[in-house]
């Protein structure tokens, strides 16, 4: 929304507009996902039952996750192993999808004009998002 606004305030058109809100939201979606990816957030997630993109993706190739998270990982070292297991099984496609929702926001970009200020959009998208590739067996 700040983003529109700061667009709207500078006296852009409504499809710019609409492409920098679309921008902020991408954006905002990739900072969320790198947080999640924290070694602190992943367990803090699994202690307090809450499913993150990492835990998703874990989950989709780990049923021994989904019975550890099923007993609310209640035996002791289950904590340890659920982290470990959405390390394993939820990070490189969760940097995935931060790489491609980065690409996606600087896609946005594309409708401002060349300027000291879309390149410094565009630096920070890079820099906060667009990592190298991770390849997901």
């Amino acid at each position: 929304a700040s983003s529109a606004c700061a667009a709207l305030v500078n006296g852009v058109d409504e499809e710019i507009s609409n492409q920098m809100a679309e921008f902020g939201y991408d954006l905002g979606l990739v900072v969320g996902l790198l947080k999640d990816t924290r070694s602190s957030s992943i367990e803090s997630a699994l202690r307090r039952g809450r499913i993150s993109a990492p835990v998703i993706y874990a989950l989709q190739q780990d049923k021994k996750l989904l019975e550890l998270l099923e007993r609310k990982l209640e035996r002791p070292g289950d904590l340890e192993e659920a982290v470990t297991r959405v390390k394993t099984g939820g990070l490189a496609s969760t940097m995935l999808l931060v790489n491609r929702l980065s690409a996606r926001a600087a896609a946005r970009l594309e409708c401002l004009s060349d300027s000291e200020e879309k390149e410094a959009l565009l630096t920070l998208t890079f820099g906060i998002g667009c990592l190298p590739l991770v390849q997901v067996p």
